[in-house]
């Protein structure tokens, strides 16, 4: 790597840590400059204000002076003064470098490996780049690596494998069985990790559409006996299948993305029927004005307006999910449910109960429970604990009479 200046370009041989020492008004201070770069045939040593500014120092330019101040210090550190247009640090300046600032033939840094082969943010760094190119492929990703007109691409070693769950769903391709001889016994370190992510391929004539998903997201789960193949789970329908076309990524098991996998899958689903998300709440869906779909893990409620449009979604969902019809709803999450013809009542009777129960009151002398209704709204039910917790017992809430099918 080369800088080029108007008397000619010089060679930048290294890269470091730089570590000032500065005398301000007599006392001496310290400032740590980070990715400094090291160029021979200099004759003077220029600092850049974004390198300051990268170190997290505080810069003031006022009046042709230069102040520089740590993170929340009104000791100035560094002092300069404008000369033909540029600021000249004034005072004594000494300076000692990192010893680990060499770099290599493609301009990058040079690290010193980690036991396992791999920089600690390597895998970040590789999805990082891979996404903001545009998902670009591998080869890319090494051409513009080793590419010295390509400068500020921090990778610190070749890309071999990068796994995008958007590339893997929409480019998946056929997958090869490739010949291979090996002069030593095959290992369990050959075999592939049970419980990790499969990226199974979906052939064409499977596909109704080219915008259809190349590949399906599914579990590993062993490998085929009568074929050479792999054994897959698909979690949303609980069927085992075999097939060769699959790329793992080993990295993630199912069980760290069990959770978020459901509810992608669910809210697919929730949308091909025709819900929409309630705008605020994730796991609230409404249906046009005809329906509510609070959801709560696997759980579902349904509010509809009529009885034909709540049989109608009941039956929408069974095709997707195999669901269990409990029938009207009296409890959900410690919240108790009792209606009428014109009126819903939710209430926490029994939570307040168990409360009491567990805190050794007596109902009858403490408060009295579930009083009795007015026409007008509810009473308050108070218990004779901490200030600072309020219990109030039973709201009446005014529904239309068509939301209570």
């Amino acid at each position: 790597m080369r800088l080029e200046l108007g008397e000619g370009s010089s060679s930048i041989t290294g890269r470091g840590t730089i570590e000032l020492t500065a005398q301000v008004q007599g006392a001496s201070y310290e400032i740590k400059l980070l990715n400094v770069y090291f160029v021979k045939n200099f004759k003077r040593n220029l600092i850049s204000i974004g390198k300051i500014d990268c170190a997290k120092y505080h810069v003031s330019i006022y009046n042709n002076l230069m102040k520089v101040y740590k993170t929340n210090s009104k000791v100035c550190s560094l002092y300069g003064k404008l000369e033909d247009g540029l600021y000249r640090i004034q005072g004594p300046v000494k300076y000692r470098q990192n010893s680990n600032s060499n770099l290599n033939k493609s301009g990058t840094r040079a690290t010193e490996p980690s036991p396992t082969g791999k920089p600690g943010n390597y895998s970040v760094s590789v999805n990082m780049w891979h996404q903001r190119f545009g998902h670009m492929y591998t080869k890319g990703l090494n051409y513009l690596l080793n590419n010295v007109n390509v400068k500020g691409i921090e990778l610190h070693q070749k890309v071999s494998n990068a796994i995008c769950d958007n590339c893997e769903l929409s480019k998946s391709t056929r997958a090869g069985f490739k010949s291979e001889s090996l002069l030593v016994a095959m290992s369990l370190a050959h075999l592939k990790i049970p419980g990790s992510l499969a990226y199974v391929h979906v052939p064409k004539p499977s596909r109704s559409d080219k915008l259809e998903s190349r590949a399906w997201k599914d579990v590993m789960v062993g490998y085929a006996m009568g074929t050479r193949g792999f054994r897959i789970w698909d979690p949303i329908t609980g069927d085992v299948y075999e097939s060769k076309h699959v790329k793992f990524d080993e990295t993630r098991l199912y069980k760290d993305v069990s959770g978020r996998m459901w509810y992608q899958t669910l809210d697919t689903a929730l949308r091909q029927i025709g819900f929409e998300r309630v705008y605020g709440f994730n796991c609230v869906y409404s249906y046009s004005t005809q329906a509510i779909l609070p959801v709560y893990v696997d759980d579902m409620v349904l509010f509809a307006k009529d009885a034909t449009v709540q049989r109608d979604l009941i039956e929408a969902l069974g095709q997707h999910f195999n669901i269990v019809n409990l029938g009207p709803v009296t409890k959900l999450l410690g919240v108790e449910f009792k209606r009428d013809d014109k009126h819903l009542l939710l209430h926490q009777s029994g939570f307040i109960k168990k409360l009491a129960e567990a805190q050794d009151y007596n109902l009858s002398r403490a408060f009295s429970f579930l009083p009795r209704f007015s026409q007008d709204g509810a009473s308050e039910v108070l218990m004779p604990i901490n200030k600072l917790f309020y219990m109030f017992g039973p709201f009446k809430f005014e529904f239309s009479r068509n939301y209570m099918h």
